[in-house]
């Protein structure tokens, strides 16, 4: 083969790449939210003062 194979899911993140942003906010910030629910959920990140 002298060419490139096309491989189509190559262009298309993972979930748990696409999902690695929003979990990396929410443990830095402390917010959940729950959207079924209609509530956002506070829990300060451990180890901070107060």
């Amino acid at each position: 083969m002298n060419r490139p194979v096309p491989y189509p899911a190559a262009c298309r993140p993972q979930a748990c790449a696409a999902a690695g942003a929003v979990l990396l906010l929410q443990a830095a910030t402390g917010l959940y939210p729950d959207v079924p629910g209609g509530t956002v959920r506070l829990t300060p990140p451990s180890g901070t003062p107060g």
